[in-house]
């Protein structure tokens, strides 16, 4: 679906609606965009493109990903891509974000590159009386995104569907230290360490939840997938405060998948937004 740039989305802000839901700055970000067909937010591709190889090193790595296919062109060409440096952002009136999440049987799959798990429905992200489904995570080593130019451990993204097919990822990042995390144990117990390989187990319940920081201040901004197809439209929640796990765990998964984050894209200008307490 095509769509016209809004006169100044920032400036919608300014008047009355400053302090409105979350809703009605994606809506704003959305329209921004020129193509808002839904595509899976995360990286394994269309059927169709699963011969064409890539990945995060080498010849066929991110600097290479537009050349390596038509399909791909917008890794190259795109205006709008993801991951970014949030190095500065147009802060506005705190507006929460209500996670729902519920528990889930363990569902993990290695495809080579990134280590994924899929989501049972029935949680959600409520944010302005809209309801974003959740339906999967995945694991990048190090974080994608930056704050202020400063890289973490490692990254967690979680992928969200509206009813209307929008889509948007919650970011959170992820350091090393000392602290424990029975989730991410959980799921660490179980990794899938082989290409291809898929772990299912009823009796191993995870809750993403307990994976998010106690601290919720976050940044907005509209972006892409963050590997090929590349595709643009995708609504980005990075969350500010990085969540502190046992450096062990980050050690492992850097041992079964390597490195696997895209490097950071240019902003273009776009708008970031930071919904920040203090």
């Amino acid at each position: 679906m095509l769509g016209k740039a809004p006169v100044g989305i920032l400036s919608t802000w300014n008047r009355k609606c400053a302090v409105g839901r979350l809703l009605t700055v994606v809506a704003a970000l959305s329209a921004s965009i020129e193509v808002r067909a839904w595509f899976p937010v995360f990286t394994q591709a269309p059927a169709e493109q699963q011969e064409i190889a890539w990945s995060y090193q080498g010849e066929d790595g991110p600097r290479n990903w537009g050349a390596l296919s038509t399909d791909f062109a917008l890794c190259q060409a795109g205006q709008r891509q993801s991951p970014i440096d949030i190095s500065q952002a147009k802060r506005m009136a705190y507006d929460p974000l209500s996670f729902h999440y519920r528990s889930a049987a363990l569902d993990l799959v290695f495809d080579g590159r990134v280590v994924r798990g899929h989501y049972a429905a029935g949680s959600y992200l409520l944010t302005g009386g809209h309801r974003y489904e959740l339906q999967a995570f995945e694991l990048h080593v190090p974080s994608e995104h930056r704050i202020k130019g400063r890289q973490a451990d490692m990254e967690m993204q979680f992928q969200h569907q509206d009813a209307q097919g929008r889509t948007l990822n919650v970011a959170v990042l992820i350091r090393a230290g000392r602290r424990h995390n029975s989730i991410l144990r959980r799921i660490w117990d179980h990794l899938p360490e082989q290409a291809g390989q898929q772990i299912y187990d009823r009796q191993a319940g995870i809750n993403l939840v307990f994976l998010l920081p106690a601290r919720r201040d976050y940044f907005l901004y509209s972006g892409s997938l963050t590997a090929p197809p590349c595709t643009e439209g995708v609504d980005w929640v990075v969350l500010k405060e990085p969540l502190e796990v046992d450096a062990g765990y980050i050690r492992r998964m850097r041992e079964i998948v390597g490195q696997n984050a895209r490097p950071v894209q240019a902003t273009g200008g776009r708008p970031v937004l930071g919904f920040l307490t203090r």
